[in-house]
């Protein structure tokens, strides 16, 4: 079974996302001014970040992280640990 075929709401979740990026994170973050999309990609077991974000707030770059659940996961800290222990920051 694809990963798209397991994971059909996690899809559409950010299909609504595509193109929308400039007025998503003005929504999500006040303040903050969108500046690129970034590699979803982490190496490792197949692992992908739902969408990430570099954005301008106030002076500051900052790495905006969205992952899109259907219900509340209490793993979800542990689960964003993962997913940036694997990638270097500086590969960001």
């Amino acid at each position: 079974m694809t990963n798209a075929m397991q994971q059909p709401y996690d899809n559409i979740l950010k299909s609504l996302l595509e193109n929308q990026e400039a007025e998503m994170i003005a929504e999500f973050c006040p303040g903050a001014l969108f500046l690129e999309g970034l590699d979803i990609e982490v190496l490792r077991t197949p692992l992908r970040v739902d969408r990430v974000y570099r954005a301008l707030i106030g002076s500051k770059q900052h790495i905006i992280h969205l992952e899109m659940e259907t219900s509340a996961n209490p793993r979800m800290g542990s689960r964003l640990a993962n997913y940036h222990s694997a990638k270097k920051c500086s590969d960001l």
